[in-house]
């Protein structure tokens, strides 16, 4: 599956020159942010990661998404306090 389609492209925010890339198109499609996340839990477990770090804003749903079936600890930070959720 090509998940760039499901990816939006802002130009020019959150400054000129940097063109973002909102994952929220791709969390909006249920079967294609299924299979996005099931390739990154597939990755993870090849590493064998230890903490599944979310950082602001839809990455912390996303980290959230990816901890359980990785059974790893969750850190969620969205500012200087940080929440660390153990397994």
């Amino acid at each position: 599956m090509d998940l760039k389609q499901f990816i939006t492209i802002v130009p020019d925010w959150p400054k000129p020159g940097i063109k973002f890339k909102d994952i929220t198109t791709l969390m909006d499609n249920g079967d294609a942010y299924k299979y996005a996340t099931d390739q990154i839990v597939a990755y993870a477990q090849e590493k064998n990661i230890d903490l599944v770090v979310g950082l602001k804003h839809a990455a912390l749903l996303l980290a959230a998404r990816l901890h359980t079936p990785l059974g790893r600890a969750l850190l969620l930070s969205a500012k200087k306090e940080s929440f660390h959720v153990k397994r």
